[in-house]
């Protein structure tokens, strides 16, 4: 719930087949791939989370972001609810993704 995770990785900077929840504290990722990616379901409840770079920043059949302050800066989809059914929720957050590169 406290604390600060700085991540470089050439791939994902998280990954898990799991759930992910950030409860709190300071994470810093710079990925060549996704910045947080779950087979299930990532949960941001507070904290702080800046994904500097990546090509997609949070991915994730159900992402659930309740509180917090996430940032993302990243090549294609800042949040991609993956699979063609997933959700993405947001309440009481403060959120902002701006793509390094727009498609013409």
């Amino acid at each position: 719930e406290s604390g600060t995770l700085d991540i470089t990785a050439s791939g994902d900077g998280i990954h898990t087949t799991g759930d992910i929840t950030v409860a709190g504290g300071e994470i810093n990722i710079s990925a060549g791939d996704d910045g947080i990616h779950s087979d299930a379901s990532v949960f941001v409840q507070s904290g702080t989370i800046l994904i500097s770079d990546c090509y997609e920043g949070i991915e994730a059949l159900i992402i659930d972001v309740s509180g917090g302050d996430v940032s993302i800066n990243c090549e294609d989809d800042g949040f991609n609810a993956n699979g063609g059914s997933g959700t993405i929720e947001l309440s009481n957050a403060v959120l902002c993704a701006t793509p390094t590169s727009v498609a013409s």
